[in-house]
């Protein structure tokens, strides 16, 4: 397994703390083939956000491949990962925009990391999937929309 990093990510510090809603968008593409497995860091999140929405899409041009987007740090208290936790196995050429609320309204997602964090923010992830060619070079498309107005990050 491999992990890229977006111009995003590398490049944006975690968008600072105020309240109010905070969005970050931005696309990645492969400068080498990849494989499945791999994941590449798309943005910074920081500790406590709660995610409202995001929106992704992928391709490759020239084969199909699924991909998990969801968070490889800040997932859960103490800053766990989970890959797939916005959508798993999301189809090439796919768009997908999703609220991150349950049934009955209350947020669902928010960014949780440990304390000994030295930077102290959750990454926006995507982890790819099988396609029908051993490594292909991917494109994708994001935007992740989370609010800070509780005192988050503090």
């Amino acid at each position: 397994m491999t992990t890229f990093t977006s111009t995003v990510y590398v490049n944006q510090p975690v968008k600072q703390v105020h309240k109010g809603t905070q969005t970050v968008s931005g696309q990645w593409t492969g400068t080498a083939a990849v494989t499945a497995d791999d994941v590449v860091f798309l943005a910074k999140l920081p500790h406590g956000a709660i995610i409202t929405e995001f929106m992704v899409d992928h391709s490759s041009g020239v084969t199909t491949y699924a991909a998990d987007y969801g968070l490889a740090s800040g997932a859960a208290g103490g800053g766990g990962a989970s890959l797939s936790c916005f959508v798993s196995a999301l189809a090439t050429a796919t768009i997908i925009r999703k609220n991150i609320q349950n049934v009955a309204g209350v947020d669902k997602i928010q960014v949780s990391c440990s304390v000994s964090d030295p930077g102290r923010f959750g990454i926006f992830a995507a982890k790819i999937g099988g396609g029908t060619s051993a490594t292909f070079i991917p494109v994708i498309n994001f935007r992740i929309t989370y609010r800070c107005d509780e005192g988050q990050g503090l």
